[in-house]
């Protein structure tokens, strides 16, 4: 059979391979079946949907003929999937329609009770659940013997007893990338290395949807999935693969194996880990494995909010964490929520100041802050389902701001359908602001975390209230509130209304700092700076600066920012001269210079050789108690830094 597997636009920049997707896809194909995966992500580019999109997506859906079709769904893209549905049921009303993914999986009888353009919802796993529901159709049998699936039957909805997760997942085929239609266009290669996780944090769904089962995939089998996926996909540019698991490094024993086998493999790779999982030693083998990325799901700055959310992590070992993940040149993303049920105007302020401050131990690390969604077979949504179900509709969410007027229409005649798009009843904070708070707070917390620190202290100690100050400035300019992907969207969106608001509302300390900030932002780029002839370099060889180096004087020490605000008192930032290299390159540096470093700078113009400049330095610097071999070593440190070749 002819089966379509369909995803509509996740309304982000990134371009994720839909590993889902294709997965169902090799299983059809390796069992003689016909997929064709339908992603609406690769030619979807203005990332705002017309009236006229979902009828011109459904036309696209019926040229492909399909025998049937499915629909993948998350809670962010729901709305437009039932749209489509309705648009393609009407021209073809004999094809079935089929959904699945965490959103449909849970209380899927109210859905299709309340929308009939959907015939059956396949929950949880679906490889051999789609394959038995073809099979069934094929051969004229009975659904009622299909596992795992909730389906319509005239005017009735039949709820089948749950299917029983997949005990090998080495059993599936590896993933075919050939049945990905736009394969060269996609920039972001996942790999999943097995379902399921062990915790059972209030938040998250992940532990019910997968049956409370955790498995993990082989270590031979990751290690092929990444070669794989690097052969087919990441060739193409793009970030390291991610490793898609809850709970990856669970079991330090059972990851070691990996990790070990990876030592010998060029695979760039990331993954995702609990604080509590990465001791010293986990770390160090990440680093050995070649692992350049860990996601750390953070959530909160406060030990009450965690513990409400059962999620006991030691938040006083973040910053050692991020010292060492650092030390082995891996980059960390750090994940935070806020605008949870009865969390206090205090407790976010305790979430931003940690994502604030955790910056200043892994710098080239990523932070991002969400507002909280409540997710469909969480342990926190059905506690308080009422919360949500009987909530205010209003932009709480992020994903809420890009709806169509059809699907805003949709999500307001089924609340309880799309839970995800209300606010609880009892919200503490006006969720427009806190929305405005997690997008603008997302970009200083990556880019301007010292002189958000420093402006934060200044004005009494709440981020919140900062923030507040902010928006009001933003929104007096009519800057337009938008949450882009990580990178130099952000930068280029806010960077100037933010500059006009610290000129305005920030002392010299703080404009000094900002400035340091913008400069070194301003050195990062895709293409690395030209490497540095290194501590071998010729004697007779001419020093010039690298393409791309700036050379910035400030009138406070703002190289010892960081280190001052790590102690928590920025008094100790210095009124003095100071010298500071920016170099540029795919995550820009800023080193400190000494005055002698900084004077050399002006005789590296390429047609001095090392030995002349030493030799015209010589007899000045001898008078301030230098030598010779103190320049060369000048010189030499400043070509290892990047910052002259």
């Amino acid at each position: 059979m002819r089966v379509a597997l369909v995803q509509v636009p996740r309304r982000d920049k990134d371009r994720f391979v839909p590993v889902g997707l294709l997965s169902l896809a090799t299983s059809l194909k390796r069992h003689g079946h016909d997929p064709i995966i339908i992603d609406f992500n690769i030619p979807f580019q203005d990332h705002r949907l017309s009236a006229e999109f979902f009828k011109e997506t459904a036309s696209s859906i019926f040229q492909h003929s399909p025998d049937l079709v499915g629909f993948s769904a998350m809670y962010s893209t729901l709305p437009a999937t039932l749209l489509v549905a309705e648009e393609y049921r009407n021209m073809a009303p004999s094809v079935p329609i089929v959904m699945g993914g965490p959103e449909v999986s849970f209380e899927e009888v109210d859905l299709l009770r309340s929308f009939g353009q959907v015939d059956m919802v396949a929950r949880g796993e679906a490889e051999v659940t789609l394959l038995e529901v073809l099979e069934a159709l094929e051969k004229g049998r009975p659904l009622s013997r299909v596992l795992g699936i909730t389906y319509r039957e005239g005017t009735n909805i039949t709820r089948n007893p749950d299917r029983p997760v997949i005990r090998d997942l080495d059993d599936l085929p590896y993933l075919d990338y050939s049945l990905l239609p736009h394969r060269t266009r996609y920039d972001r290669a996942r790999v999943e290395a097995g379902r399921g996780c062990p915790m059972h944090c209030k938040f998250c769904s992940t532990s019910t949807m997968w049956k409370k089962q955790f498995r993990i995939k082989s270590p031979d089998r990751i290690v092929g999935e990444l070669r794989n996926a690097w052969t087919h996909v990441h060739k193409n540019g793009g970030a390291p693969i991610a490793l898609v698991h809850d709970h990856l490094l669970f079991s330090p024993t059972a990851v070691q194996d990996f990790l070990s086998l990876m030592k010998n493999e060029e695979v760039p790779w990331m993954c995702y880990a609990r604080l509590d999982a990465l001791s010293d030693d986990m770390i160090r083998s990440l680093g050995e494995a070649g692992c350049q990325g860990v996601c750390i799901g953070v959530e909160s700055g406060s030990p009450e909010v965690l513990k409400a959310l059962g999620k006991n992590v030691p938040l006083r070992e973040l910053p050692r964490v991020l010292e060492m993940l650092s030390r082995f040149e891996i980059i960390a993303t750090l994940s935070f929520m806020i605008g949870l049920p009865n969390e206090t105007t205090s407790q976010i302020d305790d979430t931003l100041l940690l994502a604030l401050r955790s910056k200043l131990v892994n710098y080239p690390g990523q932070v991002q802050i969400f507002t909280f969604t409540v997710l469909k077979g969480s342990t926190l949504y059905d506690a308080q389902r009422s919360q949500f179900v009987h909530g205010r509709f209003g932009p709480l969410n992020d994903a809420i701001t890009m709806l169509h007027e059809a699907e805003v229409d949709l999500v307001r005649r089924y609340p309880h359908v799309f839970p995800s798009y209300y606010q609880p009843i009892d919200a503490i904070i006006d969720p427009r602001l806190l929305q405005r708070i997690s997008i603008l707070y997302n970009f200083l917390a990556d880019f301007f975390p010292l002189s958000t620190l420093l402006l934060v202290e200044e004005r009494g100690g709440s981020p919140l209230e900062v923030g507040s100050d902010i928006i009001s400035f933003f929104d007096e300019e009519d800057v337009e509130w938008v949450r882009f992907a990580p990178g130099e969207y952000y930068l280029r969106h806010y960077l100037n209304p933010l500059e006009r608001f610290i000129r305005c509302c920030g002392n010299d300390v703080v404009r000094n700092v900002f400035l340091h900030e913008k400069y070194l932002n301003e050195c990062c780029s895709d293409v690395a700076s030209e490497p540095s002839a290194g501590k071998e370099m010729p004697m007779e060889h001419c020093p010039k600066m690298v393409l791309g180096v700036k050379v910035k004087t400030f009138g406070y020490d703002v190289g010892a920012a960081y280190d001052v605000l790590r102690e928590g008192d920025s008094k100790d930032i210095e009124e003095r001269e100071c010298y500071v290299a920016y170099v540029p390159g795919r995550v820009g540096r800023a080193i400190s210079l000494s005055v002698l470093s900084y004077h050399l700078l002006s005789y590296c113009n390429g047609e001095r050789s090392m030995r002349g400049i030493v030799d015209l330095c010589t007899e000045e610097e001898e008078r301030r108690g230098s030598t010779g071999d103190i320049i060369r070593q000048r010189l030499e440190f400043m070509c290892e830094q990047g910052i002259i070749r």
